[in-house]
């Protein structure tokens, strides 16, 4: 008995002096005059940046003055404003360069991690295809440095290589852009692997009003089915591009029968030849309003009254 009650007075002592902690601990206010801001700063452009105040005062034991006076105004903003705040600057010795030089501090152009944050999940680009890119894929998985790709390959800024005009699979051929590793010789070749970066259309089947209403193409017929490689068809005979095709007045039947686009496979050998089983992908305007949920007899009344 007289040890259970010992121990009881034990543990109320113990959970008493806890809480003493914890409401010390929580009393302790934050000392914004000696660790400046505690939030962090975060600049969006020209990319995705975190500044921590309190790891460059309290645990490195910098001075405000040593940052804020002749490199960095006192005010929220302004160095962001100047359009000055790039790498190309911070290597001249401006804005952060000023201590991180290699000497000083780690170079600015190294330990890339410790300041940019990486794109939350992946990268899709839209144009001229539909494309995604990991970053944890190439840094986690196959540890490489952020350093290994934004230099000369790409700007450290989202939208930059889109924008260029020279961000297509003729591009990295020449070894721009992903191309620059992805050259069967650093890495798996660029117009190979197809599916590890692109995606198939969410819309599938496809499907085509022009030049007639309406022809359907399966993707996954064509490569679950049968196995089909992308580059089977994105070669010569598609570009990797939607409506690239649908846009030429050539793509017609008897561009077909010539042996181009479907007409490359479907030459009676391969596969079926373009001038039979119709049906296969002809499915008229009955077939497409079904496809789309559209009512073909409100359709009609439509039309009949648009007429008159």
């Amino acid at each position: 008995m007289k040890k259970n009650y010992l121990k009881t007075i034990a543990l109320a002592l113990l959970a008493g002096s806890f809480l003493f902690v914890v409401n010390t601990s929580a009393s302790e206010e934050y000392d914004v005059k000696a660790f400046g801001p505690e939030t962090p700063i975060v600049w969006e452009k020209p990319t995705k940046v975190v500044f921590e105040h309190r790891s460059h005062t309290d645990e490195i034991g910098l001075e405000c003055s040593a940052c804020h006076g002749e490199i960095f105004a006192m005010q929220r903003g302004v160095a962001a404003r100047t359009g000055k705040l790039n790498m190309a600057s911070l290597a001249e010795g401006q804005f952060c360069g000023a201590c991180h030089d290699g000497e000083t501090a780690f170079a600015s152009d190294t330990n890339c991690a410790a300041c940019h944050l990486p794109p939350e999940g992946s990268i899709t680009w839209e144009e001229p295809t539909k494309v995604t890119f990991g970053h944890n894929s190439h840094t986690d998985d196959l540890g490489i440095e952020c350093s290994e790709c934004h230099n000369d390959i790409f700007a450290m800024q989202l939208g930059m290589a889109t924008n260029s005009g020279s961000f297509t699979m003729a591009g990295f051929a020449e070894g721009k852009y992903c191309g620059a590793c992805h050259n069967g010789d650093t890495a798996f070749a660029s117009d190979t692997d197809c599916a590890v970066c692109h995606m198939l259309p969410e819309k599938d089947p496809m499907v085509w009003t022009k030049p007639v209403k309406a022809v359907v193409f399966h993707h996954k017929v064509h490569t679950e089915e049968y196995g089909l490689e992308c580059d089977s068809c994105h070669n010569e005979a598609f570009a990797m591009k939607i409506g690239t095709a649908e846009s030429s007045s050539n793509f017609t039947m008897k561009a077909l029968y010539e042996g181009n686009y479907c007409g490359k496979c479907h030459d009676g050998e391969t596969a079926f030849a373009s001038n039979t089983l119709c049906n296969t992908c002809h499915i008229g305007v009955k077939g497409y309003n079904r496809m789309m949920g559209i009512d073909s007899h409100s359709g009609a009344q439509q039309n009949e009254q648009g007429g008159h």
